[in-house]
């Protein structure tokens, strides 16, 4: 995930934005260290967590 992240910062326009639908493992510290904004998302399975709106 850094390397496809990092491929995608200087393009940052538009802002990134992920929906993290409550993993384990080091995704949301990933994305902030990239200047992702993260939303926890409680959704029941992932066809919500991807239609979700804040």
């Amino acid at each position: 995930m850094p390397q496809t992240l990092a491929s995608i910062q200087p393009n940052r326009d538009p802002e990134m934005i992920v929906a993290d639908g409550g993993s384990y493992n080091a995704t949301v510290g990933i994305v902030q260290s990239f200047g992702a904004k993260v939303f926890s998302v409680a959704a029941a399975n992932r066809a919500c967590r991807m239609n979700y709106e804040r």
